[in-house]
């Protein structure tokens, strides 16, 4: 080989540039080259960004868990505080205890002396979570296990949002304080999903400032991390009571007013609507048959506005842990968007927050070293 060909050639250092880039200078002053990596580095390399790439499609763009064990002790880092505890084996047992910390020993304390109706909902879920664990299966070690239902699920899934809000600093206490009321704790919850999804998607974001009521606002501005596309984001739930059966033309009237509140915020940005129906839950492996109404909805304000769409996408969603049975899985959950065809927003960019938000209900029940040194498990999440 001549000396120009070498030149060009990947630099045996492993940086990835071409010789000429990076030894080649230092060889011709005589300096020593960077040695050669070893085999067994190159494969760990490998072997741990295969492990990252499989923990963000079953996560996301989340944050790896900082996690470590001293002196028999369980330390998690969360944003910029520890955490640390003997009895922590699982992350599920420190979400269970972190959900309690959120909320406030005082207000955990004062909501347990409630009874029936008066009970909060976080109270209820967690006393369906207790009263499972009871006669679940145990295994090696005592650790509990077992599939969750739906109101567990509800449970863990809202622990670990706040989690990751809070592990990216995007945890408002004013949020948290909206949690503990009962008659407000809907809207709340639905408002941390829809950041969380924005956190998976890859997106930055900060909230509007709300004491500024010259202007309406949305729920906060996001910025694309990757492409740099700004959005506005607005955060809608649809309330209903529990009920079957339910008729499905019935959805129109509600969901329209959701949709032109949300309109009527008119930021300079482009905005994308999170809208959650609340509906029983329909068969994981078909489509739901809410799709022709809610796209009867959006074509209805389309309409309304001159034929312009005032959205640059509306994603709907259906997560119906609530309408769950005893001893069965969570329902399954439905995610589906509608956008114009001359939306400003790129498909994929909401193909994106699609996927983060069918990554809802994947939550590591480990820590990161308790798993084999080996390809993260790729599971699904809702269907979409």
């Amino acid at each position: 080989m001549g000396a120009g060909s070498e030149r060009n050639e990947p630099c045996r250092c492993g940086s990835g540039k071409k010789f000429k880039k990076c030894c080649w200078d230092r060889d011709r002053h005589g300096r020593p080259s960077a040695p050669t990596v070893p085999p067994e580095v190159r494969a760990e390399w490998v072997r741990r960004e295969h492990e990252e790439a499989g923990r963000r499609r079953r996560f996301g763009d989340i944050r790896s868990l900082i996690t470590t064990t001293h002196q028999g002790y369980r330390f998690i880092a969360v944003g910029s505080r520890l955490y640390y505890n003997k009895n922590w084996r699982t992350f599920t047992d420190f979400l269970l205890f972190y959900i309690r910390d959120v909320m406030g020993n005082d207000w955990w304390t004062a909501e347990q002396a409630n009874k029936g109706y008066e009970r909060h909902p976080i109270l209820k879920w967690h006393d369906r979570w207790v009263e499972a664990s009871k006669t679940a299966r145990r295994e090696e070690g005592g650790i509990v296990s077992g599939i969750p239902d739906g109101l567990m699920s509800a449970l863990m899934l809202l622990a670990y949002d706040l989690y990751v809000l809070r592990d990216h600093a995007k945890l408002q206490d004013e949020v948290v304080q909206r949690l503990r009321i009962r008659d407000q704790f809907q809207g709340a919850r639905y408002e941390l999903f829809v950041a969380a999804t924005f956190v998976r998607a890859g997106f930055d974001f900060a909230y509007e400032d709300e004491s500024d009521t010259k202007k309406k606002h949305a729920e906060f501005i996001a910025t694309h991390k990757s492409s740099g596309l700004v959005v506005a984001v607005e955060a809608k739930a649809r309330q209903r009571v529990v009920r079957a059966p339910f008729d499905i033309t019935s959805i129109r009237p509600g969901v329209k007013q959701l949709l032109v509140s949300a309109a009527e915020k008119r930021p300079a940005q482009p905005l994308i609507v999170f809208l959650e129906l609340s509906l029983p839950p329909e068969p994981a492996d078909q489509p739901p048959s809410w799709v022709p109404e809610v796209d009867a909805v959006v074509v209805d304000i389309a309409q309304d506005n001159q034929g312009r769409s005032p959205f640059g996408a509306v994603l709907f969603t259906n997560r119906p842990h609530i309408y769950g049975q005893l001893d069965q899985p969570d329902p399954a959950k439905h995610y589906y968007a509608v956008w114009a065809t001359s939306s400003p927003v790129p498909q994929a960019i909401i193909d994106a927050l699609g996927e983060a938000a069918a990554q809802y209900g994947n939550v590591p029940s480990k820590f990161p070293d308790d798993f084999p040194r080996k390809q993260v498990d790729e599971g699904g999440g809702g269907n979409r």
